[in-house]
């Protein structure tokens, strides 16, 4: 028993991490919005599809935008921050 657990756990670190997904849990329509709405985020999330236009960060825990978070999502149009508790931005967040 001990042996096969060994390489169910082996296996389960050696499977990659399934590309283009988003973290935390947001709901996404590739190509148009993603919604990360009271998630409880302290961050922006990595690896959105750079494809939407629309993303609603609303009512989470943001409290810095670092440099480069939106850098990659070059048809986004409508940013939602409202209700988070941003303190600092930092120069090319955008």
């Amino acid at each position: 028993m001990g042996g096969k657990l060994r390489h169910l756990l082996i296996f389960l670190l050696i499977i990659p991490k399934e590309p283009n997904l988003p973290e935390a849990g947001c709901s996404c329509e590739p190509s148009s919005q993603c919604q990360c709405y009271k998630l409880g985020l302290t961050g922006i999330p990595q690896n959105l599809p750079t494809s939407i236009s629309r993303l609603n960060l609303q009512g989470n825990q943001i409290t810095s935008i670092q440099s480069g978070s939106f850098t990659n999502l070059t048809r986004l149009k409508a940013l939602h921050l409202h209700f988070n508790m941003i303190t600092v931005i930092e120069k090319g967040a955008f």
